[in-house]
């Protein structure tokens, strides 16, 4: 199920955004993967892990890594998502500065609002209408101190513990990446980056399985 997803997106991505360079970092790929990802010049696959990521935490290190490459403008897309559409017009007249990501869907718990800063112990500068859902998350190099501190939380000895437990045990700020990309959206040191969301129902189909307390 896994590759039929990435192979999905691949396709989508192929149709709706020609030109771009896409990079797909699937450490379980097998030969057939890679050589159907050979077929097409604008894909780079990698099998090798992150450095400093795991699991599911390994935004920021992708994104900073596309980065050093050479890449100066980089949106991330998760694999269980296809366009369905041109993917251009949800990026244009962004400013530089810009965040570009997704709203969390309807049902996700406790939206937005300076809790998840908070219990960081990060100093507040804004509170947000509605949670970062970062299955789609567009950034630039103006953010890379943004990745950096979102990467060095992920890293952190207390949220990788806190990760070992069922989404039901981890506090709100630890439940995943995106309560730390929204807490440090609403951190005072980050606080004067525009953020345009992708507005779920209009820009983007979010789909939750059910409300986090039912999982």
């Amino acid at each position: 199920a896994n590759v039929a997803g990435v192979e999905l997106l691949l396709l989508s991505l192929l149709e709706h955004a020609p030109g771009a360079t896409i990079r797909v970092t699937f450490l379980p790929a097998d030969e057939a993967l890679r050589a159907w990802a050979a077929r097409f010049p604008e894909v780079t696959l990698r099998t090798e892990p992150l450095p400093g990521a795991y699991g599911w935490n390994v935004k920021p290190q992708a994104l900073l890594e596309a980065m050093d490459a050479g890449a100066d403008e980089v949106i991330w897309i998760d694999a269980d998502i296809i366009a369905a559409g041109p993917v251009a017009p949800l990026f244009a007249d962004v400013g530089r500065d810009t965040i570009v990501v997704a709203e969390e869907c309807a049902w996700g718990q406790h939206q937005g609002g300076t809790h998840r800063t908070a219990a960081w112990g990060l100093r507040i500068g804004r509170s947000l209408p509605v949670t970062a859902n970062t299955g789609v998350l567009r950034v630039t190099r103006e953010h890379r101190p943004l990745l950096l501190d979102w990467q060095a939380l992920l890293e952190s000895p207390g949220y990788r513990e806190v990760q070992a437990r069922p989404p039901l045990e981890r506090p709100i700020h630890m439940v995943g990446d995106q309560e730390v990309f929204t807490a440090l959206l609403g951190a005072e040191q980050h606080a004067r980056l525009p953020v345009r969301f992708l507005r779920r129902g209009v820009d983007i189909v979010v789909a939750c399985p059910g409300r986090l307390e039912d999982l």
